[in-house]
C-alpha cells in the first residue's frame, strides 16, 4: 500500500498546488478522492482544508450508476465510498443524497477484482452531470451577485472607506461565500476599487481604496490586453504595480508596437 502510495505522491503534491493557487486567485476548485484515504495528509493539501470556506462530503458511488462493466458480473453496484472536496457548498450540492440505498445481493461483494476496479476510476455519467451542474449553480450565483453589486465605472463610483483603522479583515463582515461585496466574494485584495466598504457586509470597510488610471484595470480586462498602461496594473483582483512598463504591452505612451515574428512551418 505505501508503494502505490509513494508512485501517485508526486501528483497528490500538484494537485494541491493547483488547488492553492486557484484560491489564491479568488477562484475555485473541485477534487474528488476515493474515501478515506491519506491524501490530505500530504503538503499541501491540510493547509488548502484548512482555508475558509472549504467543504467536503461523502457519497456511494453506486448512488451515482457505478456498476460492473463486463464480466460475469455484469450488472452489480460496485459500492465505492468517495469524497468531493470543493472552494463553495453550491458544487457540492449536487452530491447530496447521494447514499448507497441498494439491496446487499445488488452489490458486487467485495472489492471486485483488479480490472473492475480499474475500469471503476472513470466517473460515471451522473457523476460527471453533478459535477457540471454544480459549476453551473456557482456561475448562475456568481452572475447574480456581480449583476447587483456596486456599479463602479469611474473613480466617483469607488466607495470611500469607513473611518477607522484598517487592521486585516472586518470580523463583522460574513464568510467570503456569503459576502454581498463583490470584491470579498472574488477574494480581491484589500485596496480593489470594487469593494463596497460597508460594515457588515465588506470585510475591508476601513481600507483606502487604490484607484487605477486605466481603462483597462476598470473594465477588469487580462494582463495581456492593449489597453492597459502598465503604469499601475489591477488585473482579476491581483493589484500590483508593475517593475516596469513593458514596451510590448504599452499602447498609450505612443510605443510603436512590434509585430509578432512566425517561424515558417517547413513544407
Amino acid at each position: 500500500m505505501r508503494r502505490e502510495e509513494a508512485k501517485v505522491r508526486t501528483l497528490d503534491i500538484l494537485c494541491g498546488n493547483v488547488a492553492h493557487d486557484q484560491l489564491k486567485k479568488g477562484l475555485h476548485f473541485i477534487q474528488e478522492q476515493p474515501h478515506p484515504s491519506n491524501l490530505y495528509h500530504v503538503h499541501p493539501w491540510p493547509l488548502v482544508l484548512r482555508i475558509e470556506g472549504i467543504c467536503q462530503i461523502t457519497y456511494d458511488r453506486c448512488a451515482c450508476g457505478l456498476k460492473v462493466g463486463f464480466g460475469p458480473h455484469k450488472g452489480l453496484f460496485l459500492k465505492k465510498p468517495s469524497s468531493m472536496t470543493a472552494s463553495h457548498p453550491e458544487l457540492l450540492k449536487p452530491f447530496l443524497g447521494k447514499d448507497c440505498k441498494h439491496r446487499p445481493d445488488q452489490h458486487l461483494s467485495g472489492d471486485g477484482h483488479p480490472k473492475e476496479l480499474s475500469a471503476a476510476q472513470v466517473w460515471t455519467w451522473i457523476e460527471a452531470h453533478c459535477i457540471i451542474q454544480g459549476i453551473l449553480n456557482l456561475r448562475r450565483l456568481t452572475n447574480v451577485v456581480a449583476a447587483l453589486a456596486f456599479p463602479v465605472r469611474s473613480a466617483d463610483d469607488v466607495a470611500k472607506p469607513v473611518p477607522g483603522v484598517p487592521d486585516g479583515k472586518d470580523p463583522r463582515a460574513p464568510n467570503r461565500h456569503d459576502c454581498k461585496c463583490k470584491a470579498c466574494k472574488a477574494g480581491w485584495r484589500d485596496i480593489h476599487w470594487e469593494h463596497t466598504r460597508k460594515i457588515g457586509e465588506c470585510q475591508y470597510p476601513h481600507h483606502e481604496p487604490w484607484i487605477p488610471r486605466c481603462a483597462g484595470c476598470w473594465a477588469g480586462k487580462p494582463l495581456n490586453i492593449p489597453m492597459h498602461t502598465l503604469k499601475m496594473t489591477a488585473v482579476g483582483g491581483a493589484i500590483k504595480p508593475p517593475d516596469k512598463v513593458v514596451p510590448e504591452l504599452e499602447n498609450t505612451l505612443g510605443i510603436q508596437r512590434e509585430k509578432p515574428v512566425l517561424t515558417p512551418l517547413p513544407a
